[in-house]
């Protein structure tokens, strides 16, 4: 790789690694600055944060559509972001273009952006080209179990548009268990706009390993999320619930929602509290099979029946647990 091409690569890179996500919180959603990379426009970067390019120019004041590279722009979003950051591939003989877009969940479009590649896109196997991707520069490992494990460059989850973490030292998962928070967590707020904010315990220490009172949460598959309630929940400690307080709609959208991903191990949930979660997912249509499978209620909290189960000490917050493909490795 020539020095020019590193020098490149090394200045796009930090310019995508200065976007960060601010903790103050808009009637237009969660803020977040944005540093302008060179071929970005007014509709790209909205299309990033599912935003109008009309807003996006209210936002920054901004009157014309010319953006300069370096640029700072304001950005008050509904969807969670990470950092971008630009890696290289190796063209391979046989690749083309939209096998390598595919491959890192990008466009051919944003290629041709990255590598200022015009009509004519030529791969030369052997040859590195440049790839925008989101996350961590290094990805992360699970290993071992939840209760004997440890974490190989964990992610921290971030504070986000309808989540708040209760400690960023405790909040390390795997890149697909931040993924997947950083996904699901924001659509209660979407649906709902009156939600609160929902608060997220612990996930994992940075290393993982052991996590005095738990005896999971060690390799980055764990993690502690407080209900909904039918008041407004504390900001920085959960609050038990009961089957009258507790918000069935919002936390059994919620729930549902994380075990569609079809990444779901486990969800804790107080026995006392799966009642009136069954009875609100009953209503709301689910079938018999599906209340069977997800439920271990009715059937006593002793049975070893059902995605969600009964766990002591679980009724101010529900505990779930992810797959990984990593994990026992």
């Amino acid at each position: 790789m020539t020095l020019h091409l590193r020098k490149a690569i090394a200045t796009l890179l930090a310019a995508c690694l200065l976007a960060s996500v601010a903790a103050a919180r808009n009637v237009d959603g969660f803020e977040v600055e944005h540093i302008v990379v060179k071929g970005e426009t007014l509709r790209s970067i909205a299309s990033r944060y599912e935003v109008g390019s009309r807003e996006l120019k209210r936002w920054n004041k901004i009157r014309g559509t010319r953006l300069k590279p370096g640029q700072r722009l304001t950005v008050y979003s509904q969807v969670p972001v990470r950092p971008r950051r630009i890696l290289e591939h190796t063209v391979k003989r046989g690749d083309t273009p939209i096998k390598i877009a595919k491959k890192y969940d990008t466009t051919v479009k944003e290629l041709k952006r990255v590598n200022g590649w015009g009509r004519r896109m030529r791969l030369v196997p052997g040859k590195a080209i440049k790839v925008e991707v989101e996350g961590p520069e290094n990805p992360s490992v699970a290993k071992g179990i939840p209760q004997g494990g440890r974490l190989v460059n964990g992610e921290k989850l971030p504070d986000g548009p309808g989540y708040v973490v209760r400690s960023g030292a405790n909040a390390y998962g795997t890149n697909e268990t931040i993924t997947l928070l950083m996904t699901v967590l924001p659509k209660v707020k979407r649906k709902w706009k009156s939600a609160p904010d929902i608060l997220v315990g612990d996930l994992s220490r940075e290393h993982g390993g052991r996590f005095p009172p738990h005896r999971s949460h060690q390799n980055g598959l764990d993690v502690d999320i407080g209900y909904y309630h039918d008041v407004r929940p504390a900001p920085d400690f959960f609050r038990s619930a009961t089957a009258d307080t507790i918000d069935a709609e919002k936390t059994w959208f919620l729930l549902k929602t994380f075990i569609d991903t079809g990444m779901v191990d486990y969800i804790f949930v107080d026995y006392s509290l799966q009642k009136p979660l069954y009875e609100h997912a009953k209503k709301a249509g689910l079938s018999a099979r599906k209340l069977d499978e997800y439920f271990q209620y009715p059937r006593g909290m002793g049975r070893t029946d059902g995605l969600i189960r009964h766990a002591p000490s679980h009724k101010n917050h529900f505990h779930i647990r992810f797959m990984s493909r990593d994990a026992n490795s």
